[in-house]
């Protein structure tokens, strides 16, 4: 069966945050794409994708919204760049795009 590009990229994000110690790492529904553990502390990622060049827009439902503002410091939205045949995936603007209630993060690869 041949997986989506959506399910494609959430897979490579979830081997990113194990590759940065992150554990118990699962893509869920709600309230975000993916939860993960580290240090004890449970961290929330919600992930966006394109796969226009230059330009990006997505919306937000209320529950990743409510999860946002209910644990601001573990709540994430991720922006991905990919190609449509998902060889070439990388973090938005070659570097980590990664967003804390509206402050930029760095995610090391």
């Amino acid at each position: 069966m041949k997986k989506n590009l959506e399910r494609i990229v959430k897979e490579w994000y979830c081997e990113q945050l194990r590759n940065n110690g992150f554990e118990s790492v699962e893509i869920k529904k709600t309230p975000a794409d993916i939860i993960a553990t580290k240090n004890g502390e449970t961290w929330w990622f919600e992930i966006k994708y394109t796969t226009k060049k230059d330009k990006y827009y997505g919306g937000s439902t209320e529950t990743e919204w409510e999860q946002a503002f209910a644990d601001p410091e573990h709540f994430r939205f991720v922006v991905i760049k990919t190609d449509k045949a998902a060889r070439n995936i990388k973090l938005a603007n070659g570097g980590a795009q990664v967003y804390a209630m509206g402050t930029k993060l760095a995610l090391q690869n």
